[in-house]
């Protein structure tokens, strides 16, 4: 402690009272020259003379040795406004932290967000039938891949890919692969995809001969699970039945009667006659509609082997769909779906699967 520094204080508690030197000297009591003293910092009141100061001048010893009123509230005060200070910054740090987190995980979600999508391929024409192309499609990449063709022994000599008026990739022999890269000599324009999807053909050259077969292009799946859950064992039901080759052979053999190799079985559904032909050697099921005339109304043939389903009505027209009932035939026409379900509901309930 500095008794120059003790001195003003004692000084200037003084003067605010509006004392004189004298005036103070008497309340502790001591002599007007000690007071001078003080005030000069030639000299510090002993222990006693301290109590009795701090009394009088309405402060305490604390306060009077620090050279300052109101010392613990002031320093109190002050960490208060530091411990302030530093908790803005924290909670400032904590809240960008946060904010950074989400705009990172935003970024992210709205580039990873549906992000893949994988689609099969099928289609038919008079020579061939595909059932087994895959397209995998991500922001930078789409892989294309034909698949075989299954063929009436025909040798195919070269394909195209065509949309509209375009041909966007040519190849030798029965297959085709691709690989195409977002912005870099597209193959795809990727900002058409979904048109070039629905209206995507192949030219097929084999022989001496030219055939166009449209593909049947069909999401099969996309990322957009918030959540991804692990896929438990499922079960064959009766829809997938249908579509199991041994299980629905193994069905018929049970339920139809066998003619020579093939296996038979007629049934009546109101004013309407069904037929049923199962034949071992191609594994087609060929199924008559007949009215109570015996007249044709309609026939589908199903190829266990392919998993396609022929239609023919009795005004002539003729549709093709696959397994998922997605009719894949050139003269595609709207609100056909149901014709392909009436086929497998027959079917169902001809195997007591309903």
């Amino acid at each position: 402690m500095k008794y120059n520094e003790l001195g003003k204080f004692i000084k200037e508690l003084r003067l605010e009272k509006g004392w004189t030197q004298e005036e103070l000297a008497k309340k502790i009591p001591i002599t007007r020259e000690a007071i001078s003293k003080w005030e000069r910092g030639i000299n510090t009141p002993d222990i006693s003379s301290l109590n009795i100061l701090a009394k009088v001048l309405n402060v305490t010893i604390d306060e009077l040795l620090a050279e300052e009123k109101n010392t613990t509230k002031n320093v109190a005060l002050e960490l208060y406004k530091e411990r302030n200070k530093i908790n803005k910054k924290l909670k400032l740090l904590i809240f960008l932290t946060i904010f950074i987190m989400f705009l990172f995980l935003g970024y992210y979600f709205l580039n990873q967000y549906k992000s893949i999508k994988i689609y099969t391929i099928s289609g038919k024409s008079s020579n061939f039938v595909l059932n087994n192309g895959l397209i995998i499609k991500t922001k930078e990449k789409i892989y294309f891949d034909l698949g075989n063709f299954e063929n009436n022994n025909n040798q195919i000599k070269k394909m195209e890919i065509i949309y509209g008026d375009k041909i966007l990739y040519t190849t030798n022999g029965n297959n085709i692969l691709i690989n195409d890269y977002y912005g870099y000599e597209e193959i795809f324009d990727f900002s058409k995809l979904n048109d070039i999807f629905q209206n995507l053909f192949v030219k097929i050259y084999f022989e001496d001969k030219v055939e166009i077969m449209k593909l049947v292009i069909t999401r099969d799946y996309v990322n957009d699970n918030l959540i991804f859950n692990k896929y438990k064992n499922i079960k064959k039901n009766e829809e997938n039945v249908l579509n199991d080759d041994t299980k629905i052979i193994d069905l018929i053999k049970n339920k139809f009667n066998k003619v020579n190799k093939d296996y038979i079985l007629k049934k009546q559904d109101n004013d309407l006659y069904i037929n049923a032909i199962f034949f071992s050697d191609t594994k087609i099921i060929n199924l008559q509609i007949l009215d109570n005339q015996n007249n044709l109304q309609k026939e589908y043939n199903y190829d266990l082997k392919y998993k396609l389903l022929d239609y023919v009505s009795k005004y002539g027209d003729y549709l093709t769909f696959n397994e998922n009932c997605e009719c894949i035939s050139n003269n595609n026409e709207n609100n056909t779906q149901s014709i392909c379900n009436y086929f497998f509901e027959i079917i169902k309930n001809m195997l007591d699967l309903t």
